[in-house]
């Protein structure tokens, strides 16, 4: 039991005090960003992605490079074995549970999101031959991904797959619509995956699996989606795709997608009517206006980068430790708490 305590108490001390402190400060981040930019194109929302991360990331990362020091501090002799209050029969059990605990909660969010992916994937593959020739009539000397016409999906259009990206149409919805808005709504999908969408949207879903506080993430989380809608639009259009085409298919898709699908789910959080409105109306301004090619700026800045570094080798700078003396305080909680005698 003595070697339980240290694993089990530090996953309690990251999971319900720091994420908790680092996702109000990203939330405050972004706040920040969102009203110093005057225009979305200007923010790039990998980003944000980067800042939606970090209450997550940067503890679990911190705690790996620890607990991994630790471990060849063992090997090497140096072990922090005189700081525990304990008597532990074996001193590097701890440090063995710690990063077995680490690597079961990265398989556990792969896992999660993975059957998540499975379950939602409740469309079925058909074929048609007039619908097939139509869209290669549509793009035949351009090179475009898999695509599959689909039958029971709850959505008109979307592309989907990490290694081998496709894009599935809902076969009764391009029915309904014309060649422009089958057109533009190909090179929004191709846009995604163009701009790696379809990998961020996986890594933030993996980055808020475990963290019990992602309900103050909401509003950026739904920033960021509305970033990413809007650069895929812009990026479709450079593209090729006509704005008014694409305005009315997305219209379009959202009546089509009101008659089949439930309440919008995205990344755990239930987005209000409110929310999907403003996006809607918002794309639509964005689509409808005389378009201008405005350069996305990359607003990522080296020094966060270098500082995060700096913060994860910090186990391996410095003389004392910061895992032996959480150790060490959390041991003498224990005996002062009478948990242990």
């Amino acid at each position: 039991m003595n070697e339980l305590l240290f694993p089990i108490c530090i996953f309690l001390l990251v999971g319900y005090i720091f994420i908790p402190i680092l996702s109000l400060l990203t939330q405050s981040r972004i706040e920040y960003i969102r009203t110093n930019h005057s225009t979305h194109h200007s923010v790039n929302h990998n980003y944000l992605l980067f800042w939606l991360l970090l209450p997550t990331v940067l503890p679990l990362s911190w705690m790996l490079f620890n607990t991994i020091h630790l471990l060849y501090s063992d090997i090497l002799h140096t072990s922090h074995h005189s700081v525990c209050v304990l008597d532990h029969t074996d001193f590097w059990t701890d440090e063995g549970i710690l990063l077995l605990l680490i690597v079961s909660l990265g398989m556990a969010s792969i896992t999660k999101v993975y059957i998540e992916s499975k379950i939602s994937a409740n469309w079925l593959e058909t074929e048609s031959p007039l619908q097939q020739s139509r869209i290669h009539q549509l793009f035949p000397d351009q090179s475009i991904p898999k695509i599959q016409l689909v039958t029971h999906c709850s959505v008109a259009a979307q592309s989907v797959g990490i290694f081998h990206p496709r894009i599935l149409l809902s076969l009764d919805w391009i029915e309904q619509i014309d060649d422009e808005m089958l057109r533009a709504t190909i090179l929004h999908e191709m846009a995604h995956i163009q701009t790696g969408d379809l990998r961020t949207s996986t890594l933030l879903k993996m980055g808020l699996v475990f963290n019990p506080t992602k309900s103050i993430l909401k509003s950026s989380i739904y920033l960021w989606t509305q970033n990413k809608e809007l650069n895929a639009d812009q990026l479709a259009i450079q593209n090729g795709a006509n704005q008014l085409a694409l305005a009315q298919s997305i219209i379009n898709a959202l009546r089509w997608q009101r008659r089949h699908s439930t309440p919008m789910k995205l990344f755990g959080c239930y987005l209000e009517d409110d929310s999907s409105r403003y996006l809607l109306k918002l794309r639509l301004m964005k689509l409808t206006e005389r378009h201008q090619n405005i350069e996305v700026q990359n607003t990522f800045n080296s020094v966060w980068t270098l500082g995060i570094l700096v913060f994860l080798t910090t186990p391996h700078l410095l003389v004392i430790d910061a895992f032996d003396t959480i150790h060490h305080a959390i041991e003498q909680l224990a005996l002062y708490l009478g948990v242990f005698q």
